[in-house]
């Protein structure tokens, strides 16, 4: 067993080659994994890279949700975890059965789960999301539609302040992590760096998020430091991110924010320091553990996830069209799934460039576009998006019916 940090490097380099293997690792993954991954990121953004790689095996390093959803998008592909002892705190506050059953008190909702959930879980979503783009998922939804949202009680909640939606129903799960920040600790750090912004994931309690400068995913928070012209952070997510922020602005600095714990100044996930050099080589060159999946099980969750990719597919194309006529794209509007009306092909090309599309002018300030999405698998829908100047409506028709 090779003991010595660079040459465990060396060897698991030399395995990734002979074994044609990529490593996938999480952003709050030990420093030295962070290292030796080919991929750095968030989960499912993670996945979807390896889906895109012609390796044969997939290594994650990171918690057990995560190493699934790789299996999910890439079920030809061998995926291996290091230690089946990663596990994760929110995914394991919603148990498969426990939610059928929540799931089965309120028919006719539509699920809209957070990526960190099992397989299990996703089987029984709808459509899944990202702490990115949770409240465009949410926001696709009709305002007259019920929803449950699942797992993380912060992050619905959080979503459903902005959205004002009454008809959300929420499981009660929460991240240790991020549960555990203490407010009076932050503002102590905030009256030491008065010029520090705050920045804070949305899985957070509600009085944290409260406080912040800017709140997002651990990617946004990322993107936010690079373009902030401020020069320190006090960064309340979970401590490993605070190595890719050094590595990118070392000219910047990035304060830890503490947990309740007296005995600790930073915030540690335990679950991902489980990944290690030593168990990456040993998984890497014995092949194990390896993650299995249920085929039916991994088809339902599959549709999940592919069902909000197709809405990110939208709201990339929704920003196209605004930009045409002028508009940022981004802001001063919002999206609404509706039933696909029987619409008639005529018009003009739609100016998103698909290929397929129709638009026609139907009234003063408003256009209709008829859109066919050659990826995503989602039923006929349409969606409408209102500005101040401009009422469209979007038809996706994929191929396979899934939502």
């Amino acid at each position: 067993m090779v003991d010595n940090s660079s040459k465990l490097k060396t060897e698991i380099e030399r395995l990734k080659r002979e074994k044609n293997a990529v490593i996938l690792a999480h952003y709050y993954t030990l420093p030295e994994v962070q290292e030796v991954a080919d991929f750095l990121g968030d989960s499912l953004a993670l996945s979807i890279e390896a889906q895109k790689t012609d390796a044969r095996i997939i290594l994650f390093a990171g918690v057990h949700f995560m190493a699934e959803t790789a299996k999910v998008l890439s079920p030809e592909k061998k995926v291996l975890l290091p230690n089946l002892e990663a596990g994760c705190s929110l995914a394991e506050s919603c148990d498969a059965a426990a939610f059928a059953a929540f799931k089965a008190k309120y028919p006719g909702y539509k699920v809209v789960s957070y990526v960190n959930t099992s397989v299990g879980v996703k089987a029984l979503t709808d459509v899944c999301c990202t702490s990115s783009n949770a409240l465009k998922v949410v926001e696709s939804i009709p305002a007259d539609q019920p929803i449950i949202f699942a797992p993380d009680r912060n992050l619905g909640s959080y979503i459903q302040k902005l959205t004002g939606r009454e008809n959300m129903v929420i499981w009660d799960g929460a991240c240790h992590v991020h549960e555990e920040f203490s407010l009076e600790k932050i503002l102590e750090l905030k009256r030491q760096h008065p010029a520090a912004q705050v920045v804070v994931h949305p899985e957070c309690r509600a009085y944290i998020v409260q406080v912040a400068d800017f709140v997002g995913s651990t990617a946004a928070i990322l993107d936010y430091c690079g373009k902030s012209s401020a020069r320190e952070f006090i960064v309340v997510t979970e401590a490993g991110i605070l190595t890719e922020m050094k590595r990118r602005y070392p000219e910047k600095t990035f304060i830890p924010a503490p947990p309740d714990d007296e005995a600790c100044g930073c915030n540690n996930c335990r679950y991902m320091k489980m990944i290690t050099l030593e168990n990456i080589f040993t998984t890497l060159r014995d092949e194990r553990p390896e993650i299995s999946l249920d085929e039916e099980v991994r088809r339902r969750a599959e549709r999940s996830i592919l069902n909000m990719i197709a809405i990110k597919r939208f709201f990339a194309r929704r920003r196209a069209i605004l930009r045409s006529h002028g508009l940022c794209g981004y802001g001063g509007g919002t999206a609404d799934f509706r039933s696909a009306a029987k619409e008639e092909k005529r018009g003009r090309t739609c100016p998103a460039g698909c290929g397929e599309g129709r638009k026609k002018r139907t009234g003063e300030g408003t256009e209709r576009v008829r859109h066919s999405d050659p990826v995503g698998r989602m039923r006929s829908r349409s969606y409408e998006v209102r500005t101040e100047k401009f009422n469209y409506i979007f038809f996706i028709k994929p191929s396979k019916q899934t939502f």
